[in-house]
């Protein structure tokens, strides 16, 4: 008998353990996982990188909740910039953008690498620029139309500091995208290009 009441004892133990670690999973989301609310919405979230600079070129990667996704890539004209007659050019850049999907297991993995970082906590410290260097900026718009950017000049993205490497992370994770179209430029055409201005 005392066999049997130890292990009805156990028994609710273990229940109570697995409900308040269940609660307690549920009362912990970050700031991040509630500025996005139910998972069932998320198709309507946007996840953007704005990185372009105005001499050297870059990216502005969108990812929406769907797996839709946009990639302007600005590089430096292959043409010589003397032999551009347009005078509205911004010097010799040259521009594709893609239209693209991105495979569920990929934008799943963006999504978490958001709330793993917890974006929305991410506390940039300002500071002047150095001459010509350019400010990424990475957007996160909840279902909602609400927004939050974070912005960090490109020479910090090395330096130490949670925030900073945070930011990082996820921006990599943009590049790793950019890297897969360059990847696939055989299969992968631009739906527009040309000068960039």
């Amino acid at each position: 008998m005392k066999k049997i009441i130890s292990f009805l004892i156990l028994l609710v133990v273990v229940f109570i353990m697995i409900i308040g670690i269940r609660t307690a999973t549920v009362i912990m989301k970050n700031e991040t996982e509630k500025f996005l609310g139910d998972k069932e919405n998320w198709s309507d979230i946007k996840m953007e990188l704005q990185d372009i600079h105005g001499l050297w070129g870059g990216r502005n990667i969108t990812v929406l909740g769907s797996g839709k996704a946009t990639a302007q890539i600005v590089t430096p004209s292959v043409v010589p910039p003397q032999t551009v007659v347009d005078p509205n050019t911004s010097y010799g850049l040259y521009q594709k953008t893609y239209e693209f999907s991105i495979e569920d297991v990929e934008l799943n993995s963006l999504i978490d690498l958001f709330i793993k970082n917890d974006f929305l906590t991410i506390d940039i410290k300002n500071r002047l620029g150095i001459p010509d260097e350019s400010k990424p900026k990475i957007v996160l718009t909840n279902p909602d139309g609400q927004y939050r950017a974070v912005e960090v000049w490109i020479n910090d993205l090395q330096k130490n500091g949670s925030s900073i490497k945070r930011f990082a992370n996820i921006y990599g994770r943009f590049i790793g995208i950019e890297m897969g179209i360059e990847t696939n430029s055989d299969s992968l055409k631009p739906v527009s290009e040309g000068i960039w201005r």
